[in-house]
This record gives C-alpha cells, sequence and structure tokens, in this order.
C-alpha cells in the first residue's frame, strides 16, 4: 500500500448503490477529480454545486465530497451547518427534475488535529437528463470542468 501522509483515517464503507469493499476513505482524498469523483470547500456557494451534481447523474454517477479544500486540505463540514444545510438543499432546489441523492457524514479529524466530519454525496447516473432553473443541461465531466 502506497504511504500518504493523511489527515484522518477513518476506515469506512463508502456506499453508492453498488457492492463497494470497505476501504480506507483517507485514500480518497488524495484521488484524482474527472468524472466519477470530486471534492468541494464547504465554504463553497451551494447554488455553484448544481453543474457538478446534475453532471454527475447525466454521466455515469459520481461521489462528491464536500469538506475537503482544492489543495487537499480537510477543513471539514462542522463549522459551516448552514452552508452545508443549503447544499443539501441543491438536487432539489436547483435541478430539474430533482436528482436523487444519498447522503453520508463521515467522521475526519481536520487540519487542526480537531474531530469534524466530511458529508459524502453520492449521485448515481440518471436515466433522464438533469437541467438548471435555466434549463441548462450538463452532460458530461472532463476534468474537473462540468460541459454544457
Amino acid at each position: 500500500m502506497e504511504s500518504i501522509n493523511l489527515y484522518f483515517v477513518k476506515y469506512s464503507k463508502i456506499s453508492s448503490g453498488n457492492d463497494i469493499d470497505r476501504v480506507y476513505f483517507g485514500r480518497t482524498l488524495y484521488k484524482k477529480e474527472g468524472q466519477t469523483y470530486d471534492r468541494k470547500s464547504a465554504r463553497k456557494d451551494p447554488k455553484g454545486l448544481f453543474n457538478h451534481i446534475a453532471a454527475f447523474a447525466n454521466a455515469d454517477g459520481s461521489t462528491l465530497v464536500i469538506g475537503i479544500e482544492d489543495d487537499f486540505t480537510v477543513t471539514g463540514i462542522d463549522d459551516h451547518h448552514n452552508n452545508v444545510n443549503d447544499i443539501l438543499r441543491v438536487p432539489f432546489d436547483y435541478c430539474t427534475p430533482s436528482v436523487r441523492v444519498t447522503t453520508e457524514t463521515v467522521e475526519c479529524t481536520d487540519k487542526n488535529d480537531n474531530p469534524n466530519h466530511l458529508l459524502v454525496m453520492t449521485i448515481p447516473q440518471s436515466s433522464e437528463p438533469h437541467a438548471n432553473q435555466q434549463d441548462e443541461v450538463y452532460l458530461n465531466r472532463v476534468t474537473h470542468n462540468s460541459i454544457r
């Protein structure tokens, strides 16, 4: 197993509707963002997550982890309750039709060595296209940018 400097090690089961083996969740911290995985800060504007959620649903489905910065720093979600509640509303309030997601909070240790949590959103592949309120449909993910 490769050596990775982690802020947290939590043995957790990540479930996306498929039977995924137990993994060190910490290994996904440095996983490359792409077609089936993305990570975002809990400080991110919730409206800005629409294109990611819709693109994942319109493509192959994905896992979106909230509480990890772009530089891989684990900041968690515990200090951002209002924003996290708004993030949880995005698949319903900004997607037409609504995107069905499953969510899970995972314990972690943040960059300050404090107990914290990450929000794991599992977005399944959808059989119908999802648009935003301006009727824009995001069809695919290329690198870390969604295209319409």
